[in-house]
């Protein structure tokens, strides 16, 4: 639940470098009065591709708790070196409280498009459905046939999109290990996690403000994406995004090499 409709929200910080899901925190988030659990997998900033272990250790107080499980699956076509997208709603007995979100912007690379879509069971579509016009006047007819066409792509497609994205990871990944940053590993997404430390830097939103003015290469502190009940957040840790083409990863390597070095 969302604080504006009166819940309470309850965060479960991930710890680099691995990002790791840490069960005791999971744990002490759950209460008598948790109505549900907030998923996303792979996970965005920071490319965290939960294994089968960690979703069924979600699972596993899904059931105990009797709580529903909104997961954020966005980036599903997106996992990297042999890593296939598992979805806890296939798990046992987590279908039927399970609400899986997919989006057509991400796997299509049309994020303007701004459609996406769900799976569920269909009390819970329904009540999905039901609070849904209240949000969004209309989608365009037009774009969801669209996306429809696309789902009905083989499976060339999606391999092959994981894999130009991995390209570019890796591209990315090797002009900012030359450029000097720590970079931590991304098995999803199409975002890569620097770390800023062996460069100097202890504060990752005055790095990206400098970086944005000076290197004009634009980098999203990862603090940015921490709760306010958090504990203090990482402050050494940037996010940037390889869904780019080869020339702009390159320049943007390159002028951060060059600010780096002056």
């Amino acid at each position: 639940m969302v604080e504006g409709a009166g819940g309470v929200v309850k965060p479960v910080p991930l710890t680099a470098p691995d990002w790791a899901l840490d069960e005791d925190a999971l744990d002490a988030a759950i209460g008598p009065e948790t109505k549900l659990i907030v998923l996303n997998t792979p996970v965005n900033p920071v490319g965290k591709v939960f294994t089968q272990a960690d979703l069924e250790a979600v699972a596993k107080r899904a059931l105990e708790h009797d709580l529903i499980v909104v997961s954020d699956e966005v980036y599903e076509h997106m996992c990297f070196d042999g890593r296939r997208h598992r979805s806890i709603a296939a798990l046992p007995e987590m279908r039927e409280r399970t609400v899986r979100m997919g989006s057509a912007g991400k796997t299509f690379s049309l994020t303007g498009w701004k459609v996406g879509y769900t799976a569920g069971p269909p009390e819970l579509i329904g009540a999905m459905a039901r609070a849904h016009q209240y949000l969004t006047f209309a989608t365009p007819p037009s774009l969801q046939k669209a996306v429809a066409y696309g789902l009905n792509k083989d499976t060339a497609y999606f391999d092959g999109l994981a894999a130009d994205m991995q390209a570019s990871r890796d591209r990315l990944a090797r002009g900012l290990t030359e450029a000097g940053f720590g970079v931590l590993p991304a098995e999803g997404t199409y975002f890569l996690t620097a770390d800023i430390a062996p460069l100097g830097f202890d504060d990752d939103v005055e790095f990206c403000r400098r970086i944005a003015s000076e290197a004009k290469v634009a980098g999203v502190p990862v603090s940015a994406f921490y709760h306010a009940t958090n504990a203090a957040p990482p402050s050494n840790f940037v996010r940037f995004c390889f869904a780019k083409q080869d020339t702009v990863l390159d320049a943007a390597a390159d002028r951060l090499k060059s600010w780096i070095d002056r």
